[in-house]
Formats: C-alpha cells, sequence, structure tokens
C-alpha cells in the first residue's frame, strides 16, 4: 500500500462523513465525540507502528484500519439514534458494509483488503477471531491497543465533564449505582476481559475498561497507560469497593510486573 492510495480512502472518508456532521437538525455531541476519537485513534496508530519500527506500507494499512475502525457509527447513531450495539447491531458490521457499499477501499489488493476488513470486525469483540494468519492477526492486535489508549481518554474526560448526554452514551445507558457486579468480579478474578452482558451500571465499566489490561498486544501501549495516568484515575472511585479491591490489586499487577519486565530485558 502507499501513500496515494491512502489519500484516496482519507478523501472518501471525509466525503462520507461530511453529510452526517452537517445534518439539518444539528449534529449530536456524542457523533463529535466519535468523530474526534476516530481522528485521535489515528495518532495513536502512527506512534505504535512507529514506535515498533513497521516499514510505510505495513503503517498505512493499519493507519486505514485506524481511521475506518468506527465509520460504522455515523449510520448507526442515524438508523438506531443510539452508539449501543446492545440496542441495535454491531458498529463493525454495519461499518464493514458501508465500506463495501460505497466500494471505498476497491482500489487495494485482495491481502490488503481482507486485513482491514478483519481489523475493523475485530476491533471491538471480546477477543480476536481464532486462525487469521500472522499479518491479519498482527494488524487486528494494533487496532485493539490503538483504540484502547484514545477510550481511556475518552471515558476520562467525559467521566469529568458535566454533560449527561454523553455520559449516558459513553456508559452506555448505564447508571451511576453503588457497587460492582458479582458477574464483573469473577470475569476478573479469572483473568478475563469482562463480558458487556455483565455490566449493570458505571463502575461495572470502569472496571470492563480496567479488564482490558488483560488484552494489551504491545508494551508501548502498557507504558503509555501508566505514564498518562489512565489505570490511577480510572481506579481511583473504585477503591472504596470492598469487592473490587483484589480485583484492581491483580489488574495493576499485571499491568507494572509487564511494564518491569520489559525495563529489566532492556537493561
Amino acid at each position: 500500500m502507499n501513500i496515494e492510495a491512502y489519500n484516496k480512502i482519507a478523501h472518501w472518508y471525509d466525503d462520507y462523513t461530511r453529510p452526517y456532521l452537517e445534518g439539518v437538525n444539528g449534529v449530536p455531541d456524542s457523533l463529535r465525540l466519535k468523530q474526534a476519537h476516530i481522528a485521535r485513534v489515528v495518532i495513536e496508530m502512527d506512534s505504535l507502528t512507529s514506535a515498533l519500527g513497521l516499514d510505510e506500507s505495513q503503517c498505512l494499512i493499519a493507519r486505514t484500519i485506524a481511521l475506518l475502525h468506527d465509520i460504522g457509527r455515523y449510520e448507526q447513531l442515524v438508523r438506531w439514534g443510539t452508539m449501543s450495539d446492545r440496542a441495535s447491531v454491531s458498529h463493525s458490521e454495519l461499518g464493514i458494509a458501508e465500506i463495501k457499499k460505497h466500494n471505498s477501499i476497491g482500489h487495494l489488493s485482495g491481502t490488503e483488503e481482507r486485513i482491514i476488513f478483519a481489523g475493523i470486525l475485530n476491533h471491538s469483540r471480546r477477543e480476536i477471531e481464532p486462525n487469521l494468519d500472522e499479518a491479519t492477526e498482527f494488524n487486528c492486535k494494533l487496532i485493539r491497543d490503538a483504540d484502547k489508549l484514545d477510550i481511556y481518554k475518552v471515558f476520562i474526560e467525559v467521566d469529568m465533564g458535566d454533560n449527561e448526554a454523553l455520559k449516558m452514551t459513553a456508559y452506555l445507558d448505564l447508571p451511576e449505582e453503588v457497587g460492582v457486579s458479582d458477574k464483573v468480579i469473577n470475569d476478573l478474578e479469572s483473568g478475563k476481559l469482562v463480558d458487556y452482558v455483565s455490566m449493570q451500571n458505571r463502575h461495572d465499566v470502569r472496571l470492563m475498561l480496567l479488564s482490558w489490561v488483560y488484552d494489551l498486544n504491545f508494551d508501548y501501549t502498557r507504558a503509555q497507560i501508566l505514564e498518562r495516568g489512565y489505570f490511577n484515575i480510572l481506579s481511583e472511585g473504585l477503591k472504596h469497593e470492598e469487592n473490587a479491591k483484589q480485583a484492581l490489586e491483580r489488574l495493576e499487577l499485571e499491568l507494572r510486573t509487564r511494564e518491569i519486565a520489559k525495563g529489566l530485558k532492556e537493561a
């Protein structure tokens, strides 16, 4: 893949999203939030691929996945009035359908198309689908890490803000309640990602986000989460929940132990 091929996709993306962002009834804050998120994930991806020393073609394929990973959110919001997959459809599958409908990456090779579609499909799944080839699985890991880095940022900023409509979107329309669900704790104690269907309130969502520590693929990502203070900020409001303390300790140990191991290896 070369820069001309990427620029063609980026131009299509701008043309595709413009009508949604210039809606006659105004643009929902949640859509502007998503637009900004996508732009930042592209930047996160560029930083990650640079840190990994990938070549230009690899970087551009990864950047394309970052640009298109949430494109299904636009049509999802228009059709269903929500960005909750649980209340509508998979935004990843919808995004792939929209890309195919417009043939927006048809100028790429079959291999490049396949990798990009797999990256979009797997960016939001609980786990990457099995039996993928090495290059495809690698790109799925890239987008999952880049996406997580910015989602942490978005959640923290929304949580600290006073826009309740945005909070409802970010927290999947779940209420702010005391307590943590037993199913969420069970997932964490088993060293698993929290299942979306287990979440009953916003504390559960915060723990779901923190459980992503078990699904980070690159040392760069772990280092960024620590350096930016994301883990400490998200866990702060949960420390008074007795049944969450042990899970939080385990998550922090997982994050810091790998970072320490990386430092020892480099010494």
